[in-house]
């Protein structure tokens, strides 16, 4: 038999995109989740804020230059992706954890436009801190804590 194979791959994702460092960096935190809690314990099911809220403390970390969690030694970003793939997983396999109704920020409340704590942020121009205290709670949902509710 002569020539190529066929491979009908058309239209599927093409897994070659996601750079390798991601996928280990990510893998790598997940093995330290595991380690932590036991291996696959977000299987198990939470609130859909959870895992998005603990993305955010991450991402913000980040956003005020710290690189690298302190607990684990590891980056914040492959924490964040480990908590946006929870919260994927939440989302697919307990859709009734969903409670993020509760974190829903009303039309009337919204802002119009870009604030220009938000702008002057993304552009490295201000700490987190102070675009937190300037937005409040408009754009930061209240977490609950276990007592609450």
């Amino acid at each position: 038999m002569s020539g190529e194979g066929k491979k009908f791959d058309q239209g599927k994702p093409d897994m070659t995109m996601i750079p390798s460092s991601y996928v280990l960096g990510t893998a790598d935190v997940f093995s330290f989740g595991a380690q932590k809690y036991a291996r696959g314990n977000f299987r198990l099911g939470m609130e859909h804020s959870r895992p998005l809220a603990a993305a955010l403390r991450h991402i913000y970390a980040i956003l005020d230059g710290q690189e690298i969690d302190p607990e684990s030694g590891k980056p914040h970003i492959y924490h964040a992706s480990c908590s946006l793939a929870m919260y994927d997983y939440q989302r697919l396999n307990h859709p009734n954890l969903n409670n993020l109704e509760e974190y829903v920020i009303p039309r009337d409340r919204r802002i119009a436009g870009v604030n220009p704590a938000i702008a002057s942020a993304l552009r490295g121009t201000a700490n987190t801190d102070a675009v937190i205290k300037e937005i409040g709670d408009l754009f930061i949902p209240p977490i609950r804590t276990e007592r609450e509710g």
